[in-house]
């Protein structure tokens, strides 16, 4: 995981509650989303990755994450644990990818951000 992006700690403020995620696009372009989890936008439901990045325009998430679709999907990386694949992401998964998931292919809809982890989400 050395080559997650890594949060500076430069923003004395509020630097605990600020994020990093990096953005990898199908053609292999990347670009950095910084999120501050202590936005007033968040405090009434913590963000997923699929909120921040159908917010930056980086996917659609149609169902607006009741697990009904796949748009958010993509090989999601971070220097903490991931939540578990419950067993509707997995049929999510499993129909999405034909049957052959593999363990980093998640939806991004299903990953709440935590304070302290940083990400690395990339386009399938």
């Amino acid at each position: 995981m050395g080559d997650l992006p890594q949060n500076d700690n430069t923003q004395p403020s509020n630097c605990g509650q600020t994020i990093t995620i990096e953005v990898v696009n199908r053609n292999g372009g990347s670009k950095i989303i910084e999120v501050n989890l202590a936005d007033k936008k968040y405090k009434a439901k913590a963000p997923t990755l699929a909120t921040v990045l159908t917010g930056s325009e980086d996917i659609e998430a149609v169902c607006k994450e009741q697990l009904s679709c796949s748009t958010c999907i993509g090989e999601i990386e971070s220097d903490g644990k991931l939540p578990k694949v419950s067993e509707d992401e997995l049929d999510v998964l499993d129909s999405a990818t034909k049957g052959a998931p593999s363990s980093t292919v998640r939806l991004s809809c299903q990953i709440p951000l935590k304070s302290g982890q940083n990400y690395k989400f990339t386009q399938v």
